[in-house]
C-alpha cells in the first residue's frame, strides 16, 4: 500500500535522538493505521556521511539515505522529498517532537488545503514552555503571505506543518540554500506566492525543543540565510514585501545600539499588521 504520509528527518550526528524519534514514528504509524487506515513511511537523510546508521525491525517502511557529503538541512530535506512516496510530507527536525496522534490530527484537518499548521509548545532557553500560538487569530496569520513579509514567520519549525507533496514547488528543491536556517521561510513564502492555501489545526501536537543545535539561535548565520532567500525570491515575491522581510532580519540579527533608530520602519510595519490582523 502506498503511504499516505512521508516523514522526512534530516540527521546530523544525532544518535542520541534516534530512540525518541523511532518511538514517535512507531506510535504515529500505529495510530494512523488504526484510525485512518493509512500507512506511514519514514526517511532519515544522513547528512553526517562519516557516521553510519543501522536500524532494524520497524513496523513501517524506513529508508535511510546518506548524502555523499555534508550538504546542509535544505539539501537533506530536498533529497528526502525526491525519495518520498507519500501524498503528504512532514519535515521533522531530529531534535523536535510530535505527539502520538500528531499525524492523525493533521490529516483530519488538512482536508483540501495545501498545508496545515498545528499548534504546539516552544521550549524556553531558561526552561519551561509556552504555546507557539497564543490564539486562533495569531495562528491564522501563519498562513498569510503578508505576515511573512511584514510581521514574522510564526511557524516555529517545519514539524508543525503537514504539506501536500504536490504543493511543494520544484523551484524550492532546485534552489538549495548554502546557509542553513531559512529554507522553511523560503518554502512558506514560495508556496503562498504560488497560491497555496493553508489551514490551521488548533490541536497541540508538536514541541520545538532547544538542544543547542538549532540554527535559529545563530543570528549572523540566520541573516545570511535570509539574504539568500531574498535573492532567490527576486522576481517571484513582492519587492516591497521582501524589502520589509530583509529589514526585519537585519534589525533582529545585526548588533548595534542604534538599531531601533535605523530600523524604525520594522516596528511600525509589525504594529500595523498586528492591529489589522491580530487585535480582538
Amino acid at each position: 500500500m502506498k503511504p499516505a504520509v512521508s516523514v522526512i528527518i534530516p540527521y546530523y550526528h544525532g544518535k542520541r535522538f534516534l530512540p525518541g524519534l523511532l518511538k514517535m514514528m512507531c506510535s504515529n504509524s500505529e495510530n494512523l493505521r488504526n484510525e485512518t487506515g493509512s500507512e506511514l513511511e519514514v526517511l532519515i537523510i544522513n547528512d553526517s556521511p562519516d557516521e553510519s546508521i543501522e536500524i532494524d525491525g520497524q513496523p513501517y517502511p524506513l529508508k535511510i539515505f546518506t548524502n555523499p557529503k555534508n550538504s546542509g538541512i535544505h539539501a537533506s530535506r530536498a533529497n528526502g522529498l525526491r525519495l518520498a512516496e507519500g501524498e503528504y510530507i512532514l519535515f521533522l527536525d531530529q531534535d523536535d517532537r510530535i505527539t502520538e496522534r500528531c499525524l492523525v490530527s493533521q490529516l483530519k484537518h488538512i482536508e483540501k488545503a495545501d498545508f496545515v499548521v498545528a499548534n504546539g509548545f516552544d521550549d524556553e532557553p531558561g526552561g519551561g514552555q509556552h504555546l507557539i500560538f497564543a490564539d486562533k487569530r495569531q495562528q491564522l496569520c501563519a498562513t498569510d503571505l503578508d505576515c511573512h513579509y511584514y510581521y514574522n514567520n510564526l511557524i516555529r519549525s517545519p514539524g508543525q506543518v503537514l504539506i501536500r507533496k504536490t504543493s511543494i514547488p520544484e523551484y524550492w528543491t532546485e534552489q538549495i540554500l548554502v546557509n542553513n536556517g531559512s529554507d522553511d521561510a523560503f518554502l512558506w513564502i514560495l508556496m503562498l506566492c504560488n497560491g497555496a492555501r493553508g489551514v490551521i489545526n488548533e490541536d497541540i501536537v508538536f514541541e520545538h525543543v532547544l538542544t543547542g543545535q538549532n540554527t535559529s539561535g545563530d543570528n549572523i548565520g540566520m541573516l545570511d540565510s535570509q539574504r539568500e532567500v531574498a535573492g532567490k525570491l527576486r522576481g517571484i515575491a513582492s519587492p516591497l514585501g521582501m524589502r520589509a522581510f530583509l529589514r526585519r532580519a537585519e534589525y533582529y540579527c545585526l548588533p548595534g545600539k542604534l538599531q531601533k533608530l535605523r530600523y524604525w520602519d520594522v516596528g511600525l510595519r509589525r504594529k500595523i499588521y498586528a492591529v489589522r490582523h491580530m487585535s480582538t
